[in-house]
């Protein structure tokens, strides 16, 4: 068992009708370089089990500790189905990128399962020129930046020769935790939150007026500033005026709704390949 770290938890906490937590990607593919010039849902498949020894937290499941009496635990999911998490659809002809965006859209608008470990990934067939595209979506609480890169790395092979396959994964005889037992982890830990919540204080006081609701209650946003000032008297605060926290106003800044949309660009006239990005709709 892994326990969430208090970043991992408020990936998990943010999420609820109208945000996910989630994130993922679009990939476009030329299949006619690969076995017989396709590449089929049983070869991804077959792909992605050879690998998961690489990828311990595809096997991951969330174990929550009843009335959240801590933070979360990742555990080997005994029943993990890779035929739930590798899928495979096809748009209907003519296969435009508008169509390509319309089904990711709907496909990243629904929350992932947390009964089961928090992945999916789509094989799309029906593109254009015979090209096909995967797409990938993962929650945020279980990949950062640097960990999904090592993913992409474990999953993708550097020249087409591949690599050895890992050892498989040895049978877990670890049984899941009960209700029961999490409840006394999470009894465990209960002495543990003022000392967490203490240490984050001196670095989120000073900075209480960038957030709206807390800066509204009476008396903590004028402790806010003397905390920021006395930061700034000892040299560990930023300097007035350096940075505006403030977002900038854009598209994206309206309300959030449960749909989603994608659209796809293209980066640069010297990099014509197109990457994708999700917008609230």
């Amino acid at each position: 068992m892994r326990q969430l770290t208090a970043l991992d938890q408020q990936f998990l906490a943010l999420e609820d009708s109208r945000n996910y937590g989630h994130v993922g990607a679009l990939s476009i593919y030329d299949p006619s370089t690969a076995p017989d010039g396709a590449l089929t849902l049983p070869r991804l498949q077959d792909l992605i089990a050879e690998r998961l020894p690489l990828v311990p937290p595809f096997r991951w499941r969330l174990a929550e500790v009843p009335f959240n009496l801590d933070y979360g635990y990742w555990v080997d999911d005994p029943e993990f189905d890779l035929e739930f998490h590798v899928r495979e659809i096809a748009l209907a002809p003519p296969g435009t990128d508008a169509q390509l965006a319309d089904q990711v859209a709907r496909i990243y608008a629904r929350p992932l399962d947390r009964a089961r470990p928090l992945w999916e990934l789509y094989l799309i067939h029906g593109l254009p020129n015979d090209r096909i595209a995967i797409m990938s979506k993962i929650h945020h609480a279980v990949i950062d930046g640097m960990s999904g890169g090592e993913i992409m790395g474990a999953l993708l092979d550097a020249t087409p020769d591949g690599r050895e396959a890992p050892p498989p994964l040895p049978e877990s005889g670890d049984a899941p935790p009960s209700d029961l037992g999490m409840l006394a982890r999470g009894m465990l830990g209960v002495p543990r939150y003022p000392l967490r919540m203490l240490s984050s204080v001196p670095r989120a006081l000073p900075n209480i007026d960038e957030v709206p609701s807390l800066a509204a209650i009476p008396g903590l946003k004028a402790a806010g500033r003397v905390a920021a000032t006395a930061q700034r008297a000892t040299g560990r605060g930023r300097v007035v005026g350096q940075v505006n926290l403030k977002p900038p106003r854009t598209s994206s800044s309206r309300s959030t709704w449960p749909a989603r949309g994608w659209r796809l660009t293209t980066r640069s006239r010297s990099s014509p390949m197109p990457w994708a990005s999700t917008s609230p709709s």
